[in-house]
């Protein structure tokens, strides 16, 4: 089988040395980092034949379920959902996201807390606890690039990072390119066929942060304990689900709220 130019086949990916970020695949990517181990090179492979598969998808929706603890008493519950369309078969060029978060009790998510949205042409961010929104344009030639850094500026923290990192490494290149989630983490395993453990990291105090991939890729799972103790350490849980078929696929529209303040600038 033929591979884009400047993709290389897996069994000369598994000789080459990777650089440390992950991320690209092409042959210059193998001059420095680390070397992977074998059960290594098997997660990172499935990880990008998942991506692969899923750049094929050009329109899915997205739910992020958030657990965050600090003892055993404790515990905050909420939920980010949305949608995204890129170039669909229907209508060419075509670039549109939308997301809303929520917060709430128990396993009750409810009030809004932020939404972004991409209509096509603008980007909106904007903030329901301060009632204050940005707003940006994505158009012409360089609008597709526009867009993905628009969208990772906003997803760069947070939950939300899931699902903007995601979008952002199948669609926002020629080819689907996987890269470091944890720095210092490597890749690993894990050992199941539902999910691959791509990264894990053990932190000083004792803890673990972890990222797994569902397989095939339609969930991710992102785990932090900050100590040993799996009962009474502070942890966070975020987990992404994807979906796609003929179900609701969001409306990508925004208008701010009564006396909404815009932010200008940075």
């Amino acid at each position: 089988m033929l591979l884009p130019a400047g993709v290389l086949p897996l069994n000369m990916i598994r000789r080459l040395t990777l650089i440390s970020t992950l991320a690209s695949v092409a042959a210059g990517a193998a001059a420095q980092g680390i070397i992977f181990e074998d059960n290594s090179q098997v997660a990172f492979e499935q990880v990008q034949q998942a991506y692969y598969g899923l750049s094929r998808q050009k329109s899915f929706t997205f739910t992020i379920d958030i657990t965050e603890s600090k003892d055993l008493t404790t515990k905050r519950y909420s939920q980010i959902r949305g949608a995204i369309v890129l170039d669909s078969v229907q209508q060419s060029n075509v670039l549109k996201f939308e997301l809303s978060e929520y917060a709430g009790h128990a396993m009750q998510p409810g009030s809004l807390t932020r939404r972004i949205v991409a209509d096509g042409s603008n980007f909106y961010d904007y903030d329901a606890r301060a009632n204050t929104f940005r707003a940006a344009t994505y158009s012409g030639e360089r609008r597709r690039r526009q867009f993905f850094q628009l969208l990772d500026k906003a997803t760069a923290q947070g939950p939300s990072s899931l699902v903007g990192r995601l979008v952002n490494e199948v669609y926002g290149s020629q080819y689907p390119r996987v890269t470091n989630w944890i720095p210092g983490s490597r890749p690993q395993p894990a050992g199941t066929k539902e999910s691959t453990t791509f990264f894990i990291k053990q932190n000083r105090n004792g803890g673990e942060t972890s990222i797994a991939f569902g397989s095939p890729l339609m969930r991710i799972m992102y785990t932090d304990r900050a100590g040993q103790n799996i009962l009474t350490s502070p942890y966070s849980a975020w987990t992404l689900n994807l979906g796609w078929g003929n179900g609701w696929l969001g409306n990508f529209g925004f208008k701010p709220p009564l006396n909404a303040r815009e932010i200008v600038g940075s």
